[in-house]
């Protein structure tokens, strides 16, 4: 299993410093680049905005552990669960490994 490289915990720590971690933005979006600084578009229906489909901006900055529920990215990357890929500003297309 390829697994995306894991940054450090203290590197996301403080990116939650800086950008917030705690409540989502809320705001509706179709791309990232329609939320504000530190948040991504994350489509939590699998669609990956496919057909029309909305997200909800999220922040990006999370303190994840290390427990294993693979998930497969919108861009097909494994990682190794919801956090990390959230903490890449990844939605998910899958649960479960990318084939």
């Amino acid at each position: 299993m390829k697994l995306r490289r894991i940054r450090s915990l203290p590197f996301l720590l403080c990116l939650c410093a800086v950008a917030g971690c705690s409540g989502g933005g809320g705001s509706s979006c179709t791309t990232s680049d329609e939320c504000g600084a530190g948040q991504y578009c994350n489509f939590t229906d699998f669609s990956c905005g496919a057909a029309g489909g909305k997200g909800d901006c999220e922040p990006v900055g999370t303190a994840c552990t290390l427990d294993s529920a693979p998930v497969c990215s919108c861009d097909r990357l494994t990682f190794v669960n919801e956090c990390w890929a959230a903490a890449d500003s990844q939605s998910l297309r899958a649960p479960g490994e990318c084939p």
